[in-house]
């Protein structure tokens, strides 16, 4: 009788894994072991991510800051122009107010005083009594009163005659540059309407 040689019997293939599902059970097996120990990153990682985020931050800041120097046309807080509004009476300057196109009024000497007293009540009101945020509110206040001054109203005037196109083989785009430079950075457009300005000559003779 002639019997067929079996040989070796032929695995089970479901019983015996590939080699990548072996060596990932191995991994989940040494990753919920207790006795695994725990990576810890190096401390100059966290520093490296830190300084990239701090990095990011203060780009971010010096973005608003530049937007709100260049946008300064916008609202002033009451407490920030109550400051900026005493300096402007406390000049020995002529001071006035634009209450039309073309029209102007002039506060009398003698009604200083009472100005000054009002807008002293806002500071009270709307002022921050923190030693660190007084300081703030002054510098913004600082800044305020100098583009509502007559320098700054000069120059952004000569910067608009600058502009003009028959004004450009007179100055060159250097002068020019420096010129927009200036009244960006010290002299942005700021709300003169009805609030107290120092005046760039004497009063009108009535």
């Amino acid at each position: 009788m002639t019997v067929k040689s079996q040989g070796q019997p032929r695995p089970n293939r479901k019983s015996v894994p590939c080699g990548l599902a072996l060596a990932a059970r191995r991994r989940a097996r040494a990753l919920m072991s207790p006795n695994r120990p725990v990576q810890i990153p190096h401390p100059s990682a966290g520093y490296r991510a830190s300084k990239r985020t701090l990095g990011l931050c203060i780009g971010v800041f010096a973005l608003v800051f530049l937007s709100e120097t260049v946008r300064a046309d916008g609202p002033v807080s009451p407490c920030v122009n109550a400051l900026e509004q005493i300096a402007t009476l406390q000049t020995p300057l002529p001071v006035y107010k634009l209450v039309g196109p073309d029209s102007r009024r002039f506060i009398d000497d003698a009604d200083r005083s009472a100005e000054i007293v009002r807008f002293q009540k806002i500071i009270g009101a709307s002022c921050s009594t923190d030693l660190e945020a007084r300081k703030s509110e002054q510098a913004e206040a600082s800044r305020l009163h100098t583009a509502r001054s007559v320098y700054c109203a000069n120059a952004r005037d000569d910067l608009s005659r600058m502009e003009q196109k028959d004004s450009r083989d007179v100055y060159s785009s250097d002068v020019v540059a420096n010129q927009r430079r200036l009244v960006t950075e010290d002299c942005p457009t700021v709300p003169t309407y009805n609030v107290w300005l120092v005046a760039r000559g004497p009063p009108p003779q009535t």
